[in-house]
């Protein structure tokens, strides 16, 4: 009876072993999934002496399908009437994207760069990134690092940040046809990055935070999911494709006057 005690510790403490050997392997592995970018060498976006109000949008899907459904054209139509002046609009972006992707591409010109959208002149420069950091649950701490390189390459250069309020994408909705095997490995990398499980909760507060510390308080603006999607974080059917990720026609809409009206608001002043 001894005999076999021990022997049953012994395989549980060797199993245990495997086990944290086995985190930490893969651990390392996919460290670079939530590595922090450095800061690049920043460029320097020359400044338009023209009349035009000039508004860029860069990052995710939602910049990509905002260039493709046209809205650039409908937003152009809608600030012009609130500012009574010409407003130049340009979308552009990588589906899939995270906030590292999206500072990155700051920087390239080639294919989903979105440094010549940038240096064709902006005042304003919305940004679309937080969706997919939450989705492959990659950690505030990153996110928010991230975030803080956009915000200062732009400031820099005399252009307005604009940040939107991250909606409680329905990722189980997404991951639906996905193995169990993907969805645990999900789960691993989350708790390896810090962070919750699909919680998208923990990047609206950490943005919050950030926009009201002294370096960024009254130099961003921020708009609330409140101000086009009512009182609730969870996805809307009406304004979201089926697949509860991506805004509609109506969707584009609604957000596109929310931000119309906040940048009026500030070009004004």
């Amino acid at each position: 009876m001894q005999y076999m005690r021990k022997k049953r510790l012994i395989f549980c403490v060797l199993s245990a072993l495997l086990l944290v050997g086995l985190y930490s392997y893969y651990y390392i592995r996919w460290s670079y999934l939530w590595a922090k970018e450095q800061e690049r060498p920043a460029y320097t976006i020359a400044q338009h002496d023209d009349d035009t109000l000039r508004v860029v949008m860069i990052g995710d899907s939602w910049a990509v399908l905002h260039h493709e459904h046209h809205f650039d054209d409908y937003f152009e139509s809608l600030l012009q009437r609130m500012v009574d002046t010409p407003v130049r609009m340009m979308s552009k972006g990588r589906g899939g994207e995270v906030s590292r992707g999206v500072y990155r591409l700051m920087f390239e010109s080639e294919g989903f760069g979105t440094k010549p959208v940038l240096c064709a002149g902006a005042d304003y420069c919305i940004i679309s990134a937080g969706i997919n950091d939450a989705q492959f649950n990659l950690g505030v701490t990153q996110y928010i690092h991230h975030m803080c390189l956009i915000f200062d390459f732009l400031l820099g250069n005399h252009i307005c940040p604009v940040v939107m309020e991250l909606p409680d994408v329905d990722v189980w909705r997404i991951l639906k046809d996905k193995s169990a095997k993907m969805l645990f490995v999900r789960f691993l990398q989350s708790t390896m990055s810090g962070s919750g499980l699909y919680d998208y909760a923990e990047y609206r507060e950490a943005l919050r935070q950030l926009i009201n510390e002294k370096a960024y308080r009254n130099k961003i603006l921020y708009v609330p999911m409140k101000g086009w999607h009512g009182d609730t974080f969870k996805i809307d059917d009406t304004v979201f494709w089926e697949d509860h990720a991506h805004l509609n026609n109506r969707g584009y809409e609604r957000l596109d006057s929310c931000i119309a009206v906040a940048i009026a608001s500030n070009w004004k002043k």
